[in-house]
């Protein structure tokens, strides 16, 4: 099998199952070849070595299994972030959240002030913040030992400086000496019902605690606020991911703690909140 006949078996094999076959089977022969795209039509008859590792993960991507999991990589913001099955693979949509967030917190003092990123992942959010804003001092938290373990790693590839720690939500801060009331806080909490991750086939091999929060999607914001309601001082600045249908319910949740204002994603749909402090 050459490059070309590879790209013509991929495409075939994955027009069912894949909203874009094409691409995809670009994608993993790229990976697969160890070259860019452009190489894969500059070099149609070279003859492939791998042939076994391609039909494979053509096989794992006819059934679902996400790209960024094949290859192991995703790109956010500009930047490559590692990602494996105990990690949520970064959205497009949530660039919009750091654009969100640079334009509240530059120019203005906020860019000196702590930097709290809860429920970190892969790390994207947290890293690319103290990459855009080196000034700032930047801590992540997430409950998952095996997620921290990517997004420790991601933070050394990338040269960010970030703090991580381990425990549901700001339980592992609430103990130390952050001046709460000068923190910019940023939640991207698991928003979907199960009835909402059913509904989506590729979404099936990630993680579902990274995905689920309960009956109605809001379980983790609903702890995240009764933490928040705890605190002497409230953050100066909270921005949170959440699913559009639940942008009535998350303004009435977090109203304790001051104004909220709605952002579209780039599809023209609500996906942000910000709530800054009264």
């Amino acid at each position: 099998m050459n490059i070309q006949q590879a790209l013509t078996y991929g495409a075939r094999k994955l027009r069912e199952t894949s909203p874009s076959p094409h691409l995809d089977t670009e994608v993993l022969l790229s990976y697969s070849v160890g070259q860019p795209k452009e190489y894969l039509y500059t070099h149609p008859e070279e003859t492939l070595s791998n042939e076994t590792k391609f039909k494979e993960l053509i096989r794992k991507r006819k059934h679902h299994t996400p790209i960024a999991y094949l290859t192991g990589i995703k790109e956010f913001y500009g930047r490559h972030f590692s990602v494996n099955e105990h990690t949520l693979i970064p959205r497009p949509e949530t660039e919009a959240l750091i654009d969100i967030i640079l334009k509240t917190l530059t120019p203005s003092p906020y860019t000196l002030t702590p930097i709290i990123d809860i429920g970190t992942g892969s790390g994207c959010i947290a890293i690319t913040l103290a990459l855009e804003l080196p000034e700032a001092k930047v801590f992540a938290s997430d409950i998952s030992d095996p997620a921290l373990t990517v997004a420790k790693q991601n933070a050394k590839n990338l040269g960010a400086s970030v703090e991580f720690s381990q425990g549901n939500l700001l339980e592992p801060l609430l103990a130390t000496d952050i001046n709460w009331n000068t923190t910019t806080l940023i939640a991207n909490l698991p928003y979907l019902t199960p009835e909402q991750t059913d509904d989506y086939p590729d979404i099936a091999h990630e993680p579902r605690t990274a995905l689920e929060s309960g009956p109605d999607g809001l379980d983790h914001y609903r702890q995240l606020a009764q933490q928040l309601s705890t605190l002497e001082k409230k953050p100066a600045h909270l921005f949170l991911e959440i699913d559009p249908a639940q942008a009535d319910a998350i303004t009435d949740l977090f109203s304790p703690l001051g104004t909220t204002t709605l952002h579209k994603d780039l599809s023209g749909v609500v996906r942000f909140a910000q709530i800054q402090s009264q």
